[in-house]
Protein backbone atom coordinates (compact mmCIF):
# COMPACT_ATOMS: atom_id res chain seq x y z
CA UNK A 1 0.00 0.00 0.00
CA UNK A 2 1.38 3.64 -0.92
CA UNK A 3 0.44 6.36 0.74
CA UNK A 4 0.47 10.46 0.23
CA UNK A 5 -1.07 12.86 1.93
CA UNK A 6 -4.48 14.62 0.61
CA UNK A 7 -3.57 18.10 -0.16
CA UNK A 8 -6.58 20.14 1.68
CA UNK A 9 -6.85 23.04 3.63
CA UNK A 10 -9.84 21.55 5.74
CA UNK A 11 -8.22 18.62 7.36
CA UNK A 12 -4.83 18.02 7.16
CA UNK A 13 -5.37 14.73 9.40
CA UNK A 14 -6.39 12.36 6.59
CA UNK A 15 -3.95 11.04 3.83
CA UNK A 16 -4.85 9.05 0.61
CA UNK A 17 -3.76 5.70 0.12
CA UNK A 18 -3.84 3.27 -2.53
CA UNK A 19 -4.50 -0.67 -2.66
CA UNK A 20 -3.77 -2.96 -5.26
CA UNK A 21 -1.43 -0.92 -7.36
CA UNK A 22 -3.11 1.83 -6.56
CA UNK A 23 -6.34 0.46 -8.87
CA UNK A 24 -8.53 1.13 -5.24
CA UNK A 25 -8.12 4.74 -3.35
CA UNK A 26 -8.05 4.58 0.18
CA UNK A 27 -8.30 7.83 2.62
CA UNK A 28 -7.26 7.41 6.09
CA UNK A 29 -7.19 8.90 9.77
CA UNK A 30 -3.19 9.58 10.16
CA UNK A 31 -3.20 9.17 13.39
CA UNK A 32 -5.66 6.45 13.51
CA UNK A 33 -5.72 2.44 12.81
CA UNK A 34 -3.49 1.97 9.07
CA UNK A 35 -5.22 -0.49 7.23
CA UNK A 36 -2.18 -3.37 5.73
CA UNK A 37 -1.51 -7.01 5.04
CA UNK A 38 -4.27 -8.27 7.28
CA UNK A 39 -7.07 -6.69 5.01
CA UNK A 40 -5.40 -7.71 1.59
CA UNK A 41 -4.99 -10.94 2.98
CA UNK A 42 -8.55 -11.47 3.71
CA UNK A 43 -9.80 -9.95 0.72
CA UNK A 44 -7.84 -12.48 -1.41
CA UNK A 45 -8.76 -15.24 0.86
CA UNK A 46 -12.61 -15.89 -0.94
CA UNK A 47 -13.68 -15.98 -4.41
CA UNK A 48 -17.59 -15.76 -4.14
CA UNK A 49 -19.97 -16.79 -6.56
CA UNK A 50 -21.11 -13.90 -8.92
CA UNK A 51 -23.80 -11.67 -7.68
CA UNK A 52 -22.86 -13.19 -3.94
CA UNK A 53 -23.75 -11.15 -0.82
CA UNK A 54 -20.86 -10.53 0.95
CA UNK A 55 -20.90 -8.68 4.76
CA UNK A 56 -17.59 -6.72 6.25
CA UNK A 57 -17.88 -6.76 9.82
CA UNK A 58 -15.57 -4.45 11.46
CA UNK A 59 -15.03 -2.57 8.27
CA UNK A 60 -12.95 0.64 9.41
CA UNK A 61 -12.81 2.53 6.27
CA UNK A 62 -13.28 -0.38 4.10
CA UNK A 63 -10.01 -1.70 2.89
CA UNK A 64 -11.47 -5.20 2.58
CA UNK A 65 -14.60 -4.50 1.25
CA UNK A 66 -13.13 -2.03 -1.74
CA UNK A 67 -10.46 -4.70 -2.17
CA UNK A 68 -13.43 -7.26 -2.48
CA UNK A 69 -15.31 -5.11 -4.67
CA UNK A 70 -12.32 -4.65 -7.16
CA UNK A 71 -11.40 -8.03 -7.53
CA UNK A 72 -15.45 -9.01 -7.95
CA UNK A 73 -17.02 -6.64 -9.52
CA UNK A 74 -20.37 -8.42 -9.70
CA UNK A 75 -20.74 -8.51 -5.59
CA UNK A 76 -23.06 -6.75 -3.53
CA UNK A 77 -20.98 -5.75 -0.61
CA UNK A 78 -22.19 -4.64 3.23
CA UNK A 79 -19.58 -3.07 5.16
CA UNK A 80 -20.31 -3.13 8.70
CA UNK A 81 -18.87 -0.65 11.24
CA UNK A 82 -19.95 0.88 14.61
CA UNK A 83 -17.28 3.88 14.74
CA UNK A 84 -18.52 7.49 13.38
CA UNK A 85 -14.87 8.49 12.21
CA UNK A 86 -14.11 5.33 10.44
CA UNK A 87 -17.64 5.35 9.01
CA UNK A 88 -17.77 8.95 7.60
CA UNK A 89 -14.23 7.44 5.94
CA UNK A 90 -16.28 4.55 4.46
CA UNK A 91 -18.47 6.40 2.65
CA UNK A 92 -16.08 9.01 1.41
CA UNK A 93 -14.07 5.94 -0.49
CA UNK A 94 -16.95 4.27 -1.28
CA UNK A 95 -18.14 6.66 -3.59
CA UNK A 96 -14.41 7.74 -4.79
CA UNK A 97 -13.92 4.72 -6.00
CA UNK A 98 -16.95 4.55 -7.94
CA UNK A 99 -18.69 1.75 -5.96
CA UNK A 100 -21.77 3.09 -4.62
CA UNK A 101 -24.13 0.61 -6.74
CA UNK A 102 -22.01 -2.43 -5.14
CA UNK A 103 -20.88 -1.38 -1.61
CA UNK A 104 -23.00 -0.03 1.15
CA UNK A 105 -21.63 1.22 4.41
CA UNK A 106 -23.72 -0.13 7.50
CA UNK A 107 -23.45 1.50 11.02
CA UNK A 108 -24.18 -1.12 13.85
CA UNK A 109 -22.52 -2.27 16.96
CA UNK A 110 -21.71 -6.39 17.00
CA UNK A 111 -22.92 -6.09 20.60
CA UNK A 112 -26.41 -5.83 19.65
CA UNK A 113 -26.08 -9.34 17.36
CA UNK A 114 -26.78 -9.57 13.78
CA UNK A 115 -30.51 -9.86 14.18
CA UNK A 116 -30.98 -6.54 15.54
CA UNK A 117 -29.19 -5.26 12.27
CA UNK A 118 -32.72 -6.34 10.83
CA UNK A 119 -30.05 -7.39 7.83
CA UNK A 120 -30.82 -11.07 5.24
CA UNK A 121 -27.82 -13.92 5.62
CA UNK A 122 -25.03 -13.15 3.75
CA UNK A 123 -23.39 -16.02 1.38
CA UNK A 124 -19.47 -14.84 2.27
CA UNK A 125 -18.90 -13.08 6.07
CA UNK A 126 -15.44 -11.65 6.85
CA UNK A 127 -13.76 -10.08 9.86
CA UNK A 128 -10.62 -9.27 10.82
CA UNK A 129 -11.61 -8.76 14.62
CA UNK A 130 -10.05 -6.63 17.18
CA UNK A 131 -7.08 -8.80 18.40
CA UNK A 132 -7.49 -7.84 22.57
CA UNK A 133 -10.37 -8.04 24.60
CA UNK A 134 -8.22 -6.95 27.72
CA UNK A 135 -6.42 -3.82 28.14
CA UNK A 136 -3.32 -5.91 30.19
CA UNK A 137 -2.92 -8.49 27.15
CA UNK A 138 -1.00 -5.76 25.37
CA UNK A 139 0.30 -1.98 25.95
CA UNK A 140 -2.56 0.32 25.16
CA UNK A 141 -2.44 2.12 21.79
CA UNK A 142 -2.76 5.59 20.46
CA UNK A 143 -6.88 6.68 21.50
CA UNK A 144 -7.64 6.91 17.71
CA UNK A 145 -6.49 2.85 16.98
CA UNK A 146 -7.84 1.74 20.72
CA UNK A 147 -11.39 0.78 18.70
CA UNK A 148 -9.34 -1.34 15.63
CA UNK A 149 -7.06 -3.23 18.49
CA UNK A 150 -9.88 -3.60 21.49
CA UNK A 151 -13.21 -4.81 21.85
CA UNK A 152 -14.98 -5.05 25.37
CA UNK A 153 -16.83 -7.74 23.81
CA UNK A 154 -14.15 -10.94 22.91
CA UNK A 155 -13.65 -12.75 20.21
CA UNK A 156 -16.11 -15.26 20.94
CA UNK A 157 -18.85 -12.42 20.54
CA UNK A 158 -17.53 -11.29 17.08
CA UNK A 159 -17.54 -15.47 15.57
CA UNK A 160 -21.38 -15.61 17.12
CA UNK A 161 -22.52 -12.71 14.75
CA UNK A 162 -20.26 -14.30 11.89
CA UNK A 163 -22.11 -17.43 12.77
CA UNK A 164 -25.88 -15.37 12.44
CA UNK A 165 -24.64 -13.35 9.61
CA UNK A 166 -23.89 -16.44 7.66
CA UNK A 167 -26.60 -18.60 5.42
CA UNK A 168 -26.36 -22.11 5.58
CA UNK A 169 -23.78 -23.29 3.36
CA UNK A 170 -22.39 -19.74 3.83
CA UNK A 171 -18.46 -19.00 4.04
CA UNK A 172 -17.09 -17.50 6.92
CA UNK A 173 -13.43 -15.56 6.76
CA UNK A 174 -11.76 -15.10 9.57
CA UNK A 175 -7.75 -13.39 10.09
CA UNK A 176 -6.42 -13.23 13.72
CA UNK A 177 -3.57 -13.58 15.97
CA UNK A 178 -2.33 -17.85 15.19
CA UNK A 179 -2.26 -17.70 19.61
CA UNK A 180 -6.44 -17.77 19.26
CA UNK A 181 -6.52 -20.15 16.88
CA UNK A 182 -8.03 -22.83 19.54
CA UNK A 183 -10.70 -19.54 20.77
CA UNK A 184 -11.93 -19.32 17.10
CA UNK A 185 -12.16 -23.40 17.16
CA UNK A 186 -13.95 -23.19 20.00
CA UNK A 187 -16.45 -20.54 19.11
CA UNK A 188 -17.47 -21.91 15.80
CA UNK A 189 -18.20 -25.40 17.52
CA UNK A 190 -19.80 -27.98 15.73
CA UNK A 191 -21.95 -25.72 13.78
CA UNK A 192 -18.96 -25.17 10.55
CA UNK A 193 -17.33 -27.61 8.46
CA UNK A 194 -15.38 -28.00 5.70
CA UNK A 195 -12.57 -25.47 7.85
CA UNK A 196 -9.08 -24.22 6.13
CA UNK A 197 -6.43 -23.23 7.82
CA UNK A 198 -3.27 -21.31 6.27
CA UNK A 199 -0.79 -20.30 9.14
CA UNK A 200 0.90 -17.14 8.46
CA UNK A 201 4.63 -16.28 9.41
CA UNK A 202 6.17 -12.90 8.76
CA UNK A 203 9.52 -14.36 8.12
CA UNK A 204 11.43 -18.51 7.33
CA UNK A 205 11.61 -20.46 10.24
CA UNK A 206 9.68 -18.35 12.91
CA UNK A 207 6.65 -19.42 14.25
CA UNK A 208 2.76 -18.13 12.62
CA UNK A 209 1.56 -15.01 14.37
CA UNK A 210 -1.35 -15.02 12.46
CA UNK A 211 -3.88 -17.61 10.85
CA UNK A 212 -6.56 -17.57 8.32
CA UNK A 213 -9.73 -19.53 9.00
CA UNK A 214 -12.55 -20.02 6.74
CA UNK A 215 -15.29 -22.17 7.48
CA UNK A 216 -18.81 -23.16 5.87
CA UNK A 217 -21.93 -23.16 8.23
CA UNK A 218 -23.96 -26.51 8.60
CA UNK A 219 -20.90 -28.07 6.42
CA UNK A 220 -19.24 -31.37 7.64
CA UNK A 221 -16.72 -31.56 5.15
CA UNK A 222 -13.10 -32.31 7.07
CA UNK A 223 -10.62 -29.79 7.74
CA UNK A 224 -7.21 -29.02 6.15
CA UNK A 225 -4.35 -27.37 7.35
CA UNK A 226 -2.27 -25.88 4.73
CA UNK A 227 1.40 -25.01 4.58
CA UNK A 228 2.71 -22.28 6.39
CA UNK A 229 2.57 -18.83 4.09
CA UNK A 230 5.27 -16.76 4.10
CA UNK A 231 5.23 -12.59 4.31
CA UNK A 232 8.82 -11.67 3.64
CA UNK A 233 12.19 -12.74 2.50
CA UNK A 234 15.99 -11.24 2.88
CA UNK A 235 14.79 -9.11 5.56
CA UNK A 236 11.62 -6.77 4.73
CA UNK A 237 11.27 -7.77 0.59
CA UNK A 238 8.14 -9.42 0.18
CA UNK A 239 7.79 -12.60 -1.59
CA UNK A 240 7.27 -12.92 -5.26
CA UNK A 241 3.47 -14.68 -4.82
CA UNK A 242 2.86 -11.72 -1.75
CA UNK A 243 3.79 -9.05 -3.74
CA UNK A 244 1.07 -10.28 -6.70
CA UNK A 245 -1.24 -10.71 -3.93
CA UNK A 246 -0.69 -7.08 -2.70
CA UNK A 247 -0.80 -5.47 -6.34
CA UNK A 248 -3.95 -7.44 -7.02
CA UNK A 249 -2.53 -9.45 -9.85
CA UNK A 250 -3.11 -13.04 -7.49
CA UNK A 251 -5.68 -13.78 -4.98
CA UNK A 252 -5.00 -16.70 -1.89
CA UNK A 253 -7.98 -19.23 -2.95
CA UNK A 254 -5.60 -21.27 -4.84
CA UNK A 255 -3.34 -21.47 -1.40
CA UNK A 256 -6.20 -23.18 0.45
CA UNK A 257 -8.55 -24.55 -1.64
Amino acid sequence: MTSEPIVTPVDETITQDYMLDKRVRLKQHKGGYRAGLDAALLAASVAPAAGARVLDVGAGVGAVSLALAWRHPSLKITAFERDEKALSLLHQNITDNGFDERVTACAGDVGQGFAATGLERFDVVLSNPPYFSDDRQHRLPAEAKRGAYFSELGLEAWIKFLLAAAKSGGTIAVIHRAEVLGDIFASLGKSVGDLRILPVSSRDGQAANRVLVLAKKHRRTPMKIFSGFVIHQNGKKFYPDVEKILRGNADLVQKIS
